[in-house]
């Protein structure tokens, strides 16, 4: 028989390994495809990578059977290697990004267990899984998480071999940055290159470890594999491709404005704390701390983090065009310093007052967003289950469970954010069981699509009117071409060019046109919500979104609604 203390150790590794498993089936790969494909980014790149994939183009992304440049080419090559394997469904078009969010686990872990200790790794880990923008990103078919695990891979690997001395390990990390570039494009570069510079003014005693990688020749390595596709694009496109993509697709990111998007300079501060919530609170007592100590407590590792963080969010900041998923890559490096800054909290010898507060308005926070949730998320006009009370009630248990064991460690935080990490499981939980189902009721597109795939013959025109926020996944779930229309003579044109003809737009924009004399009769419709009224945590507007088709017996007999 076993020794008492070989079973109890192996009950805990099975404990929490089990534990790693539950947390991954949660957040990453529960329902992974049950939603259907978000609007506009997720429906649009799932529809070039398919129109890819039925052409046997490998190199140019297509839209509508003509080119479509919007980024570089990997990572619709990961998604059609996902969609020639499982076919085109919502599962396959996520799932590289899923393997993407655990390779960027590991890779936290990895980095953690590396400059500091495992325990700060597996912490790192845990708090990676848990903020909500790690919740949001791992299951949606976006560029941003694979983006992340390629450039964090390379900042993970050029740390180590600097400052743990490991000088082979840099070339994994130029390889890995050539894999970002071809996820992304030349941001990758800008983000290394600042976050660099960063290191090297502030943070004195890294320089000697880190000047003697090889960073002009790895840099110049990283991009000679990364140019053949941009070379050759050149080559085919010339002047279109370099104004069209490196122009307006990169450089006007940053130099010039865009008009359907206000300025706001806030945008990624309220960002910050919302998407790294609830780790983004550590992270920045741990920087303040360090800052009003003037280090003492810190260490170099530590502030190279904080350099990586300090330029995404700067760079960032500084561009024209924002959007929340951009600083994603922050996200690692914030989950090590905030599990560096739970650490701290527990070692009263160092001097962690910010840290403490920190810990001890975690759980104020919890128990103030699920009262505030409970209090209203039924007036939101969501037709949401009554059993989502279970949601903001897990909030609450949590809060009182975490301040509980903190107020019995003496104010001081345990090795390990137990309670704070399965709150926020069970949280996601009751997302994936109450708030997916009443996500896809708000998005009437799969249905009107599949109905438009299945009722309308291959040859017939589809126009849109005043949709297009829907747009990208009634084009992808409708396997049509969609053809916008903007005046009334626009679209009674449209309806008296001869063959089979359907038009998709609100049932209140149908009805305002018949009465202008617009011959259209509606077929077919859904439910969805169309506006939202007030501020904050906004009630909804229903509607109801249509299929009409020209009425050939118009002012004869009122038309059919579904």
């Amino acid at each position: 028989m076993a020794p008492d203390g070989a079973l109890d150790d192996f009950t805990g590794r099975a404990c929490r390994a089990a534990g790693w498993v539950t947390l991954v089936w949660v957040v990453v790969f529960w329902r992974l495809g049950y939603l259907s494909l978000m609007d506009p980014d997720e429906a649009h790149y799932a529809q070039i990578t398919r129109e890819m994939l039925a052409a046997r183009e490998w190199l140019v992304p297509l839209l509508g059977g003509r080119p479509f440049i919007d980024k570089p080419v990997l990572f619709h090559w990961f998604q059609a290697v996902s969609f020639a394997m499982l076919g085109t469904t919502e599962f396959a078009a996520r799932l590289p990004t899923a393997l993407a969010a655990i390779v960027l686990t590991w890779t936290t872990y990895w980095l953690g267990r590396e400059l500091f200790d495992r325990d700060a790794g597996r912490r790192a880990a845990a708090m990676l899984l848990t903020i909500p923008a790690t919740f949001a990103l791992s299951s949606i078919a976006l560029f941003d998480m694979l983006f992340t695990a390629f450039l964090f891979g390379a900042v993970a690997c050029l740390a180590v071999a600097s400052l743990r001395r490991r000088p082979r390990l840099q070339w994994t990390g130029y390889v890995l940055f050539s894999l970002a570039i071809m996820t992304k494009g030349p941001v990758a570069a800008l983000l290394l290159g600042v976050a660099f510079v960063l290191t090297l003014l502030f943070v004195r005693s890294a320089r000697t470890d880190l000047l003697p990688l090889k960073w002009f020749a790895g840099p110049m390595i990283a991009v000679a594999l990364a140019s053949p596709w941009f070379a050759w694009m050149i080559w085919r496109f010339g002047r279109e491709f370099i104004d069209g993509y490196v122009i307006r697709g990169n450089v006007w990111y940053v130099t010039h404005p865009f008009p359907y998007r206000q300025a706001n300079h806030f945008f990624y501060l309220r960002t910050y704390f919302g998407a790294f919530a609830p780790w983004s609170v550590l992270a920045t007592a741990r920087a303040i701390d360090l800052t009003a100590t003037h280090g003492r407590g810190g260490n170099r590792e530590e502030y190279v983090l904080a350099c990586w963080v300090a330029a995404v969010l700067g760079v960032f900041t500084l561009t024209r065009f924002k959007l929340d998923p951009y600083i994603y890559p922050a996200a690692p490096a914030l989950c090590l310093l905030s599990s560096r800054a739970w650490a701290a909290a527990r070692d009263r010898e160092t001097p962690a007052l910010t840290q403490r507060v920190g810990i001890v308005l975690l759980p104020i926070a919890f128990l103030a967003g699920a009262i505030v949730l409970g209090t209203s998320m039924f007036d939101l006009n969501l037709r949401i289950s009554p059993y989502a009370i279970v949601f903001p009630l897990a909030a609450i248990a949590g809060a009182v469970v975490c301040a509980w064991r903190v107020w019995r460690s003496g104010w001081r935080s345990p090795v390990f954010p137990t309670g704070l990490v399965g709150t926020l499981l069970v949280t996601y939980g009751s997302v994936v069981v109450f708030g997916f189902p009443v996500l896809e009721q708000v998005r009437p597109t799969p249905v009107i699509g599949r109905w438009i795939s299945s009722h309308q013959p291959p040859s017939a025109a589809i126009g849109t009117v005043q949709v297009e926020e829907w747009e990208a996944s009634l084009q992808y779930y409708s396997e049509r071409r969609m053809t916008r229309l903007g005046d009334v003579s626009e679209i009674r044109a449209f309806l008296a060019a001869p063959g089979p003809r359907a038009i998709v737009a609100q049932r209140r924009r149908v009805l305002a046109l018949r009465e202008i004399g617009v011959p259209l009769k509606v077929v077919y419709g859904s439910d969805a919500v169309v506006d939202r009224t007030g501020k904050g945590l906004r009630r909804q507007v229903w509607g109801r979104l249509v299929v009409a088709v020209k009425d050939e017996g118009f002012g004869a007999a009122p038309p059919v609604t579904p």
